[in-house]
């Protein structure tokens, strides 16, 4: 006993016949429809590079990626003083990465505090009306580290809650 099935694919319709008692099945030559489908569908589809070659392949692992000389510089400048979201920044490589790498190359890290510059975004975004929430991720910094330099710079904290406890002033500020 036979029986004709039908598969559809990404590039057209196989027709297999089965052969019912010992469950083979054999391929069927496709028909004039299903021929001039292919070959339309094989015109309008774009040339593609080799599926083997990648042409965009990004290293994943930093030590590989960055090199040597490039991991010998990061130290240094940490050392001297900069800070690891600047570098990280700089290279293209999150902040975790980047202080993995570091512990790695055995530095003592030092309490990260936020620049100057981002402070002072800090305190305009508040300023402005955004929550604290929405400061850490405009600044990028902890939500710990933003609460303590408000505190630090004397900027008074508004009353958790939703913005309808807000002066009518800062919800228009905020929505500039």
């Amino acid at each position: 006993m036979n029986a004709l099935v039908v598969r559809l694919g990404t590039t057209g319709c196989l027709v297999h016949r089965v052969d019912m008692t010992s469950n083979k099945y054999y391929l069927l030559p496709p028909t004039a429809f299903q021929l001039a489908r292919l070959a339309k569908n094989s015109r309008a589809a774009k040339p593609e590079a080799e599926p083997w070659v990648d042409h965009e392949f990004v290293t994943r692992n930093l030590r590989r990626r960055l090199g040597p000389t490039v991991i010998d510089a990061l130290v240094a400048r940490y050392n001297a003083g900069e800070h690891t979201p600047a570098l990280a920044k700089e290279h293209g490589i999150s902040t975790t990465g980047l202080r993995q790498l570091l512990l790695e190359e055995g530095v003592k890290f030092r309490r990260q505090s936020i620049t100057p510059d981002d402070s002072d975004r800090a305190v305009k975004h508040y300023e402005r009306g955004l929550t604290i929430r929405e400061v850490v991720i405009e600044v990028g910094y902890s939500l710990g580290t933003i609460r303590r330099e408000l505190h630090r710079r004397g900027i008074p904290m508004r009353p958790s809650g939703r913005w309808n406890h807000l002066p009518p002033k800062l919800k228009a500020d905020r929505d500039r």
